[in-house]
């Protein structure tokens, strides 16, 4: 029991570090803008590459998670993005750092469905809860980390130290990582539970099985979509619409991540109370699109303090929606499916919307402003909503029929 829990921080130091090295970029995307002159679309460029290589790798790896030497891959693909960061740490062509940025989504993308296959065949169901809620922290933590070191990096005009910062930490990590590994994780035991599963057998995928998988990619797509559009352009938005120092536009965007901690134990809570993710996703996309909605309607006025708290709500939701997502729907269903399979699609998904975010969202502010921006995140929350609430009408009028039959 003590093993497991060492095993569950070891993963989430593992992740929460890797978002050190996602973020870097995109907490400084203000300042490759004006240092290299060039506007929204080709400053989102970089981040589109970094999603699309890191989309498509969730599914390969979560197909192929399960036959990796998991040692090495973990901190090899710690050690090759800290290479990516030290890289932005030097003045290099701008033409580059989409490239550089390509490689670090590929292997960024092999930890996440590694870490989740790790977790689900060495617990135990008691441990499976702590597992999500700890795990579902490295978002925001890491988040929060990375933006607060830019801001105060930003003070001293030194925000290329930021990819320093973040080289650091993930070499050390690797280190640590490649050591530890074989004292945490047992192959006797995983072995036990293949060997477990093979004499029961995963029973055939059922059909409403399958919906809800569908369902909820869509719902990835639309989370990270929105997500990833705040904690991308926020900076941007502060700057620009309402004229502040690229410091402070940075340093208020953090309210974000740490909203997005009590996303977290808001899905753990209302978990309780809704059978169906996809109804409990749904309540989420509601509340996001009244904040929304709020935005849309204050993005023209001086109100930039109630503008940022609606948008720090919606990333709040849209944390609770990933966390339902990425680590609750994997880990609890995995007597359906492998866990590592499951959330390298659902999070596949979640960066399909991550590279429309930031390219599109940059193209979409250079052709309309941000009101265009947020009228197509207004509609992009409401579409989950109203397909949770035609989910849950069938579903309530056929267990209706099944109920009147059975009489």
């Amino acid at each position: 029991m003590k093993r497991e829990k060492k095993l569950i921080f070891f993963c989430w130091l593992i992740y929460f570090t890797a978002y050190l090295g996602r973020y870097s970029y995109n907490s400084n995307i203000n300042y490759f803008m004006s240092w290299y002159g060039v506007n929204h679309a080709s400053a989102g460029t970089v981040t589109t590459f970094f999603f699309f290589a890191y989309g498509v790798g969730q599914i390969v790896h979560g197909l192929l998670c399960k036959h990796y030497p998991r040692r090495y891959v973990l901190s090899g693909a710690l050690l090759v993005s800290a290479i990516c960061n030290l890289s932005l740490f030097f003045p290099i062509p701008f033409a580059i750092i989409k490239y550089l940025w390509m490689v670090n989504g590929i292997v960024q993308s092999m930890l996440w469905p590694t870490l989740i296959y790790l977790l689900g065949k060495n617990l135990c169901q008691q441990n499976i809860k702590r597992a999500v809620v700890t795990m579902s922290t490295t978002i925001g933590g890491g988040t929060l980390v990375i933006y607060g070191v830019s801001a105060l990096l930003s003070l001293f005009d030194g925000f290329r130290f930021c990819f320093l910062f973040s080289a650091i930490a993930l070499t050390a990590v690797s280190v640590v990582s490649f050591f530890r590994y074989p004292l945490l994780v047992t192959d006797h035991r995983e072995d036990l539970v293949e060997e477990e599963e093979a004499k029961q057998g995963r029973l055939p995928l059922k059909a409403g099985f399958i919906i809800t998988v569908v369902i909820m990619c869509v719902f990835a797509v639309v989370d990270n979509l929105v997500g990833e559009g705040l904690r991308s352009w926020v900076p941007s938005i502060l700057k620009e619409k309402y004229s502040l120092p690229n410091g402070i536009s940075i340093l208020l965007t953090l309210c974000l991540p740490v909203l997005g901690f009590f996303g977290t134990a808001l899905v753990v809570s209302l978990r309780k109370h809704f059978q169906s993710v996809i109804s409990l996703c749904g309540v989420l996309f509601a509340f996001a699109t009244l904040c929304m909605l709020a935005v849309v309607a204050l993005m023209n006025t001086s109100h930039w303090v109630l503008t940022l708290c609606c948008m720090s709500l919606i990333s709040c939701m849209m944390s609770g929606v990933n966390n339902v997502v990425t680590s609750m729907m994997p880990l609890t269903m995995r007597d359906k499916m492998n866990p590592g399979l499951l959330t390298g699609i659902l999070n596949g998904s979640c960066y399909v919307g991550s590279t429309i975010s930031s390219f599109g969202l940059g193209w979409i502010a250079d052709l309309f402003d941000w009101n265009g921006v947020f009228t197509l995140l207004l509609v992009a929350c409401a579409v989950p909503f109203v397909i949770s609430i035609i989910v849950s009408t069938v579903g309530a009028v056929r267990r209706r029929g099944e109920k009147k039959t059975a009489e």
